[in-house]
């Protein structure tokens, strides 16, 4: 049913783009990373790079990932993106939905309000804030790894 309902709306390469430009031309892009789990946040260079870029993004991750990076002061801009899916668990049950089948449509939705909405100036505000808590996250690296270091080689020995 989804893949019928869906189908019709994922053209095949109707367009000229490289790879690399089609990170920056998207109207949305959809990062999945590699590892998701209910308990576990993992994220990887896939997810910085859509933060860093002037274009909306939804990341199919583990359970409250976006709600996770907004907490660290990222924009995740749900103000175009609802990121819904973000608060589901993994499993499929009819209780609690199917998450891969909310982040599609979302992901449709999202494509569809877009092509009338056009809000880059909001995506490029989104990015300048991003790429600054990065680099305010990279000037405090060396002193959280030295604080947190030795808690990690007393787990080890």
């Amino acid at each position: 049913e989804t893949h019928d309902r869906v189908l019709p709306m994922i053209p095949m390469r109707n367009h000229r783009l490289e790879h690399e430009d089609a990170h920056v031309r998207a109207y949305l892009n959809v990062v999945m990373e590699t590892y998701s789990s209910d308990t576990t946040v993992a994220l990887s260079e896939k997810t910085f790079r859509a933060l860093c870029l002037p274009v909306p993004w939804m990341l199919y991750s583990g359970k409250h990932t976006v709600a996770y990076l907004n907490s660290l002061g990222f924009d995740v801009m749900s103000d175009i993106v609802e990121h819904k899916y973000d608060s589901m668990i993994e499993n499929k049950t009819a209780a609690y939905g199917d998450k891969m089948v909310d982040f599609l449509f979302e992901g449709v939705e999202v494509v569809e309000r877009m092509q009338v909405e056009r809000p880059w100036m909001r995506a490029e505000q989104a990015a300048r804030i991003n790429q600054q808590r990065l680099a305010e996250m990279k000037e405090l690296w060396p002193a959280d790894f030295a604080a947190w270091w030795p808690s990690v080689v007393e787990k080890i020995k």
